[in-house]
């Protein structure tokens, strides 16, 4: 059976405040044109959140999911790219800080922080079906001494799973299970990381082992003033090194890449290079992310 192509690009942005997305069609020079905010739907008897943090589902037709907390209250939703059909799951008590999807997109990770306990996090682990539901909780792995956990990335072939702590600064890296979920048998490795503030932004670049997909070292590292805040989220173009920086609150969006040089310099230390960046002139601007 063929299957549809992808033939536009887009970026969709959050207003937690608000409790909306807005969808942005993706010029060629990327800039943006605005094409529509729809609604999230209620929960944790809000339409306006603390946060929301959104993912998109890696196979097609392409779907929007996400995560909307209230800081102690938090729901998933997903959302179709026209925006005409909605659903979410049940109520879970603590905080979605982040959400990451298996290699195969068959299952979708929250990472959660405990109100009630500050010094654990949890990943709970969701599988999506053809026709998810957002209700299938295949199980929760609980995080000791993970505190202030705020951003989950998953590896994009390998059972790995990638932790990124703000107060300890910190990137923890976690063995998984075939079926997804912690492997308590391999204890995490633990990188540290540079602080980043409201006025600062630290980007770090780490590479991974080609086999196990376990971090190595860092290879490159830069800063920008008045980025702070920031969430990275892959860009689908222009190769697997593009990321965009989605920022708060004065809702900006970079575009990074990593620049290795010339072949005849390939021995040369990578860096980071900045592609461009779009003021949107939005105060509030939450998380966003791609599709095509």
């Amino acid at each position: 059976m063929a299957t549809s192509k992808r033939t536009r690009l887009f970026l969709f942005g959050s207003r937690p405040s608000e409790g909306t997305l807005s969808r942005y069609a993706i010029n060629e020079d990327y800039s943006l044109v605005h094409e529509g905010t729809m609604d999230i739907p209620r929960s944790c008897n809000t339409t306006r959140f603390a946060s929301v943090h959104l993912t998109s589902r890696p196979q097609l037709p392409s779907s929007i999911f996400g995560s909307a907390s209230t800081g102690l209250c938090s729901t998933l939703f997903a959302v179709d790219v026209t925006g005409f059909y909605t659903m979410r799951s049940a109520e879970y008590q603590g905080d979605f800080r982040s959400l990451s999807w298996s290699p195969n997109g068959r299952n979708l990770r929250t990472l959660e922080s405990h109100s009630s306990d500050p010094s654990s996090s949890s990943i709970l682990n969701f599988h999506i079906s053809d026709n998810a539901n957002l209700e299938d909780l295949v199980g929760t792995d609980i995080l000791t001494n993970v505190t202030s956990a705020e951003q989950l990335i998953s590896h994009p072939i390998g059972n790995r799973a990638f932790i990124v702590t703000k107060n300890s600064n910190e990137l923890v890296d976690i063995a998984l299970q075939q079926n997804g979920l912690v492997d308590s048998s391999a204890p995490p490795g633990r990188r540290p990381t540079l602080s980043q503030s409201g006025s600062q932004a630290i980007i770090s670049v780490f590479s991974l082992n080609a086999t196990t997909g376990a971090v190595e070292k860092s290879i490159a590292r830069s800063s920008w003033q008045g980025m702070g805040n920031g969430v990275l989220v892959a860009a689908p173009f222009g190769g697997a090194d593009l990321v965009a920086v989605t920022n708060a609150p004065v809702g900006m969006v970079a575009i990074l890449g990593l620049d290795v040089g010339s072949p005849a310099k390939s021995v040369a230390a990578p860096k980071i290079k900045a592609f461009g960046r779009i003021d949107l002139g939005l105060e509030g601007l939450g998380e966003g992310v791609w599709v095509n």
